[in-house]
């Protein structure tokens, strides 16, 4: 058990940095992210002592509220939040550390940021959040909620870190889900994943993303006669890793990876035992380095800066194979956008990676689309 522990933190190791291998010399500066220092506290921390009724605690500045609901906490604890210096990329304001910082909480918990006094235009902030290793991810556009009128933008977290608002190419992050099937060691089928890549940065030829998300595991879990849960204080979802990935131009490729293991009890009929299962992924050839890999070739491959989507299996032999599917997507995916005829609706189709402005339709009768003042459309052209 010791030997595959050591084993498993050896790939996440090389799994999470599998990404500097073909880079930009040591001489020639780079956009490839690193990961960033906390920041110096800006006066005194807002506190307030919270119960299991809840609360609500704004920052020193009231650019930042805090809201707890009843039942988060079930006896008395302290909350605070500590204005620091702004050091995420594209950071705006001051960002705050939340206490007490580590925490993972039963429920959500909501932070709402007044954008008002930033001078930033309001579409263009977004929130992002600095995780263990000091790199800063961005907030899926998706789990936000946008007030324009109040200039609020409001996120819910179960865990305290350091949060702030920033500007920066949302459209660039992708995001989507991903599967993992595997006969090796310990066979499994139908894990699954959500993952976020936050775009970080580009050099000539490659764009860099910062990877979070989560993998889960199918629970209970058959292995032979057995019947396998993860032994508490485990879940079947993991959180994973942050991760460096590159997208590449020449030669084509999206090269990720990720990596998680589980504490199993395994129950059948020859009792209870205790197992580990670990699994290891990554399309660059530093996991399972023995065996026989590829894109499949019988799934679709799509490399683009708007979209990723592609199969990559491994062929171990005897001892067995694997294979992982994902679809990454930006947020402007299926978003409208401008179509070139003025009376006709858009939006941004990603099919082949290169997001395109594709015509879905017609502008409604009467309206001035983008016609010149002052004509309007009808039946998909302009008419004065």
């Amino acid at each position: 058990m010791k030997a595959v522990r050591a084993l498993f933190a050896a790939l996440s190791l090389v799994t999470f940095g599998l990404a500097g291998c073909g880079g930009p010399t040591s001489s020639t500066p780079s956009a490839r992210p690193r990961p960033a220092a906390p920041g110096t506290p800006i006066g005194v921390p807002s506190s307030l002592g919270v119960g299991s009724a809840g609360g609500r605690l704004a920052s020193d500045d009231g650019r930042l509220v805090l809201d707890i609901p009843a039942g988060v906490v079930t006896g008395p604890a302290d909350f605070t939040i500590q204005a620091l210096t702004n050091l995420a990329p594209g950071g705006v304001g001051s960002a705050y550390r939340l206490g007490p910082e580590g925490t993972l909480f039963p429920a959500p918990v909501t932070l709402t940021f007044h954008t008002e006094l930033t001078g930033k235009s309001f579409d263009a902030l977004s929130v992002a959040w600095q995780e263990g290793q000091g790199y800063w991810l961005r907030v899926p556009q998706s789990e936000l909620t946008r007030d324009a009128a109040k200039k609020t933008i409001t996120v819910t977290t179960r865990h305290f870190s350091g949060w702030t608002l920033v500007t920066g190419p949302t459209a660039r992050d992708l995001h989507g889900t991903f599967t993992l099937d595997s006969t090796l060691d310990l066979p499994f089928a139908g894990a699954t994943g959500s993952a976020s890549f936050t775009f970080a940065g580009e050099d000539p030829g490659v764009a860099y993303y910062l990877l979070s998300g989560t993998i889960t595991l199918p629970s209970p879990l058959a292995l032979g006669t057995d019947s396998c849960v993860p032994t508490a204080p485990q879940t079947p979802t993991l959180a994973l890793k942050t991760n460096i990935a590159e997208l590449r131009a020449s030669p084509a490729a999206f090269l990720w990876g990720t990596s998680g293991h589980w504490d199993l009890t395994c129950t059948g009929p020859s009792g209870t035992r205790a197992d580990l299962l670990v699994t290891a992924f990554d399309t660059q050839g530093i996991s399972h380095f023995n065996c026989a890999r590829g894109y499949d070739g019988g799934s679709p491959l799509v490399l683009g800066p708007e979209r990723v989507q592609g199969t990559w299996a491994l062929d171990c032999g005897a001892r067995g194979s694997a294979s992982t599917s994902w679809n990454f997507q930006s947020n402007a995916c299926g978003a409208a956008c401008t179509s070139a005829d003025p009376c006709h609706t858009a939006v941004l189709e990603c099919a082949t990676g290169v997001g395109v402005c594709t015509d879905n339709g017609l502008v409604p009768d009467g309206e001035p689309g983008g016609c010149p003042s002052p004509q309007l459309c009808l039946g998909g052209v302009c008419v004065p």
